[in-house]
């Protein structure tokens, strides 16, 4: 969806939860974006898998 709705140089700020499928989705957005940053918020319980994705200067399409 990134893809076809975010204009290139836009940025990107996601709420995930680690599971199956979340390395790939992950990879996924390095490939897309110049910078990807993730962290586990504060507020968050240490037993959550939640984590947020932040993909910075999305690239061009080749």
């Amino acid at each position: 969806m990134v893809q076809q709705v975010l204009k290139p140089n836009g940025d990107l700020v996601a709420e995930v939860f680690r599971s199956a499928g979340f390395d790939q989705y992950l990879a996924d957005v390095r490939t897309s974006f110049t910078k990807v940053v993730t962290c586990k918020p504060d507020s968050s319980r240490i037993w959550s898998r939640e984590a947020d994705i932040a993909g910075l200067v999305k690239k061009r399409r080749e």
